[in-house]
């Protein structure tokens, strides 16, 4: 047997040792080792006499004269669509590919082999399966995701109104709705401002990033309370308070100055005060309920033009 017939056959007998350790998945991972060096007699003749003039699976052909040539092309397969290829070189290495032109060799038959080059990788199969994110619309929209401003409705909108009320921006009960969502009116955009300027921030009306992330830390003893957020109880003090003393006093109906009260830089609500309100209300036919209601308010700033 020439050296020729024996190098083929030590490389045909080495694929088709990677063929078979291919097929199975975890031992071709948990492969550490180099394949076995496989050795043939040296005196092979009889053997090869008797493989005269078959073939492999149109992989092999042994001739008389002990020579053995490797069909170059191969061209159909009828037991399978598609399969992988190992090609050896003189290092007795191989690789696969999916390729239908060739077949890969395993001890006299051939065995469809899963290809290296064809499967997919983890990451791959990952991005494949995760589910994409939900297309943003009014309904699952949350505060931050856009900029609001005058005139737009949607789910982010709730946050942003608890947050103005909580804070002492914006009277409970006034935002207003629209298609089932908070709008953004005129009063969510003039409490907004207000919580701007009291926080040294840009005074645009509009819910940019910095404003959402100071609005949600905000400590309400540090608002400005603008008249009409709130009722007026006995004892409360602040911007509202001085801002009621200066438009009942506009409006002839002015506190006794005597009896008026301040802690710090702001009036306390006393009962003078209460008095004077509950009397321009019942002038002005409106419900005598002693507090800054909303009418109240509207009648006052009104008069006040």
């Amino acid at each position: 047997m020439n050296d020729k017939s024996k190098l083929i056959l030590r490389s045909l007998l080495l694929t088709a040792a990677a063929s078979f350790l291919h097929q199975n998945a975890t031992a071709a991972e948990n492969l550490e080792t180099a394949l076995p060096d496989i050795k043939l007699p040296d005196k092979g003749d009889k053997f090869i006499r008797g493989l005269a003039r078959r073939s492999f699976k149109d992989v092999l052909t042994v001739r008389k004269n002990g020579d053995i040539s490797v069909i170059a092309d191969h061209r159909s397969h009828r037991s399978h669509s598609s399969h992988s290829s190992h090609r050896s070189g003189n290092s007795g290495s191989h690789y696969s590919h999916t390729s239908h032109r060739s077949s890969s060799y395993s001890g006299g038959g051939s065995s469809t082999t899963r290809s290296s080059g064809s499967s997919t990788s983890r990451s791959s199969v990952n991005s494949l399966y995760s589910a994409p994110s939900p297309k943003k619309t009014i309904a699952n929209y949350v505060l931050g995701d856009r900029v609001l401003k005058k005139g737009l409705y949607g789910a982010d909108m709730e946050e942003l109104i608890n947050l103005l009320e909580l804070n002492l921006y914006l009277r409970v009960g006034v935002p207003k709705k629209q298609n089932g969502y908070w709008l953004f009116n005129d009063d969510v955009r003039n409490a907004l401002m207000n919580f701007q300027k009291d926080a040294s921030l840009s005074v645009t009306g509009t819910t940019d990033q910095q404003t959402i992330t100071k609005l949600r830390t905000w400590k309400n003893q540090n608002t400005t309370i603008q008249l009409g957020v709130r009722d007026l109880a006995l004892s409360e003090k602040g911007f509202d308070v001085d801002e009621l003393v200066r438009l009942l006093t506009a409006a002839g109906f002015a506190p006794d100055p005597s009896k008026l009260s301040k802690n710090g830089n702001h009036y306390i609500f006393t009962a003078d005060i209460k008095r004077a309100l509950e009397l321009f209300q019942a002038y002005n036919n409106l419900t005598v309920t002693g507090t800054t209601d909303i009418p109240t308010v509207t009648k006052l700033k009104d008069l006040a033009k």
